[in-house]
């Protein structure tokens, strides 16, 4: 019913997509992707960060080189696991989907991610992942693994400088990647995403970032 000669736009998370036609000149503002069952046709889809409630930066020892918590929702987080199983610096704990997060994981998730150099970042049933984003506010490295990526930004931010970027076809080579990294590299990813944060990985900063689009 809307008047299909004006312009219009959305913001949505889900990586499903939406369900529902929308007006040609429609820009959609996606977390998480072009749409799993729903493709649509619009003006555009800009990708922007797929962000939850912000986690607090607690300075703590780093005593793991690389962690992931989280549900088995693609075959590269299956693959990840085996090949990180047998790794005495590494914390990978793995799932089923389920809707509901009770306190004791959230803890442990957070305790982990706090206490890692490194984030595992597979995407996941979408093309991305919330870790890439925790990750960053955290003081961990992201290690987003894809194969297509799904990152906002690209004019503004050169992603391999804030985080390491592994195809899934690369993904066996994942723990060497991560070992053979120096110090002096680590503190420039987390100098790269700490420049960035407040300007576009905030609400704040993901609404102007929109507004600026517009």
């Amino acid at each position: 019913e809307l008047d299909d000669s004006k312009d219009y736009f959305t913001v949505i998370q889900s990586s499903n997509g939406i369900n529902f036609n929308l007006p040609s000149n429609t820009t959609v503002f996606s977390c998480a992707g072009e749409g799993v069952y729903w493709p649509i046709e619009c003006k555009a889809i800009i990708p922007i960060p797929l962000v939850g409630k912000p986690l607090e930066n607690i300075r703590i020892e780093k005593d793991i080189l690389c962690s992931f918590i989280g549900s088995n929702t693609h075959p590269c987080r299956e693959e990840l696991k085996n090949l990180m199983d047998d790794k005495d610096d590494v914390l990978f704990q793995m799932g089923k989907w389920d809707f509901s997060f009770s306190q004791t994981r959230i803890a442990a998730f957070e305790n982990a991610i706090h206490r890692s150099k490194f984030t595992l970042c597979p995407r996941g049933f979408g093309p991305t992942s919330y870790r890439l984003y925790e990750a960053i506010q955290c003081g961990s490295v992201p290690v987003y693994i894809y194969d297509e990526p799904w990152l906002p930004y690209t004019n503004d931010i050169q992603w391999d400088e804030l985080c390491v970027m592994i195809h899934v076809d690369d993904v066996r080579d994942t723990y060497e990647i991560i070992k053979a990294k120096t110090d002096k590299e680590i503190e420039g990813y987390l100098s790269k995403a700490e420049e960035y944060y407040e300007e576009y990985f905030t609400f704040t900063g993901i609404s102007n970032q929109i507004i600026k689009e517009l």
